[in-house]
């Protein structure tokens, strides 16, 4: 069970557990191992403003994104693991040239080690913006970067997920809940969303939830 990697809200959970799911259904194999699904109940949390829109004004700007350089918080008391700081960032729309590679997929990312085989991995942050080192600790809550658009990414998200090894690829996805959770609604098209358009939500249940995790296409506000 986390704390929130990020504050308040609203954040449309996109790709996030279904039988549909990009991540859910990304096997990698790795050095000759076994296949491997490590972003098995990975989610990736975009922002949307009170008007329901993911962006405003030029979508191919970064800055344009409701998201863009919210803090990004340890999710667990913990101890960093890795860092990459340096990957330049993405033009909304566009996917880096070249192909990905298992070091930059995440794009700027940090592995936390938060006990009991546990790592979890927060991809696509903004060059530059990490606040922590590895082996350094840290504490739940604490800003460890900035949510951007860096590595596999073709707009401005956090990706978050869980495994049993400090690898963005080379491991195997672990459940996890969020402590506290408020659910704003589901999104109906996130095509729609992702054009500009705002979220058309089929919900207006906003009961705080405790020890779960939201599915794809919710649209959730973390408790504070």
């Amino acid at each position: 069970m986390l704390g929130p990697p990020l504050k308040g809200g609203d954040w449309l959970v996109a790709n996030g557990l279904s039988n549909d799911a990009d991540h859910r259904r990304t096997q990698v194999v790795l050095d000759g191992q076994r296949a491997r699904i490590a972003q098995r109940y990975a989610i990736d949390l975009v922002s949307l403003d009170a008007g329901g829109r993911a962006f405003k004004a030029d979508a191919t700007q970064n800055a344009a994104w409701a998201g863009y350089a919210e803090p990004v918080l340890a999710v667990a008391d913990g101890a960093v693991v890795s860092v990459r700081d340096q990957l330049p960032d993405n033009t909304p729309g566009q996917l880096p040239e070249g192909r990905a590679s298992r070091d930059t997929i995440a794009g700027n990312a940090v592995i936390l080690d938060i006990g009991q085989g546990r790592y979890v991995t927060y991809g696509h942050l903004i060059p530059g913006s990490v606040t922590v080192s590895p082996g350094q600790t840290v504490t739940k809550g604490q800003v460890i970067g900035k949510l951007e658009n860096s590595g596999q990414s073709d707009a401005p998200h956090l990706h978050l997920h869980v495994a049993d090894a400090p690898s963005p690829l080379a491991a195997e996805g672990l459940p996890y809940t969020f402590e506290c959770h408020r659910p704003r609604g589901t999104v109906t098209s996130l095509e729609a969303v992702m054009e500009g358009k705002p979220a058309s939500r089929s919900s207006k249940d906003h009961a705080p939830r405790s020890d779960q995790l939201p599915v794809d296409n919710d649209v959730i506000a973390f408790c504070e």
